[in-house]
């Protein structure tokens, strides 16, 4: 059968369906290979003409739901940043920035190179994933674990993140709720660092 052959039979290929204006406007039979020259072969579902089309559409339909979504939690100014609080369990501390000098709240002296790494953290912070239904539903039932709170000028709040420990990472949301992403360790304790790795 040459739609087998070339992936485009209904078992094998993948469905691209537009719509538009509540109507379908058009259903592709795409392979999950390529031809030759890349690309993939593709043929309307009601049509037994089959096409090469070029690009990298075969990689766009495999992609899953999650890879449509937006992973960007928050984005913030480092030079906006006058104050971070942070939770780490029962540690916490805070650090406050008067001019161009960072310290702790404290009087400590920060250092100030430790600091701008970890303010720079929050320019575009992105996630890594994305629970699934069964994670989701497990997220944020204790205790948060850890937090960090973001404030600028006039102690406006500008970005507070919570986080709660999983198998490999860490679950993360903004405080009071709303969708809730996945970061790895590493990055975890980067964005809440223990306060003696920003000792000066």
């Amino acid at each position: 059968d040459e739609f087998a052959r070339l992936g485009v039979d209904s078992g094998a290929a993948r469905r691209l369906t537009v719509t538009g204006g509540g109507r379908t406007v058009l259903e592709l039979l795409v392979s999950e290979r390529g031809t030759d020259a890349g690309g993939a072969y593709v043929r309307e579902r009601a049509d037994s003409s089959v096409y090469a089309w070029p690009g990298n559409l075969a990689s766009v339909v495999r992609r899953r739901v999650d890879d449509w979504r937006n992973r960007v939690i928050g984005a913030v100014t480092p030079d906006s940043i006058r104050r971070v609080e942070v939770e780490r369990g029962a540690r916490r501390y805070s650090l406050v920035r008067r001019d161009s000098v960072c310290a702790f709240s404290t009087g400590a002296s920060a250092d100030s190179a430790a600091v701008a790494r970890l303010l720079d953290r929050f320019r575009t912070l992105s996630a890594g994933g994305f629970p699934n239904a069964a994670q989701l539903d497990s997220a944020f039932r204790g205790r948060r674990e850890r937090r960090v709170a973001l404030f600028g000028p006039a102690d406006t709040a500008l970005l507070t993140l919570d986080f709660d420990s999983t198998a490999g990472g860490f679950w993360v949301r903004r405080s009071g709720g709303g969708t809730v992403y996945r970061v790895g360790t590493w990055e975890a304790d980067q964005l809440t660092p223990a306060d003696s790795t920003l000792r000066r």
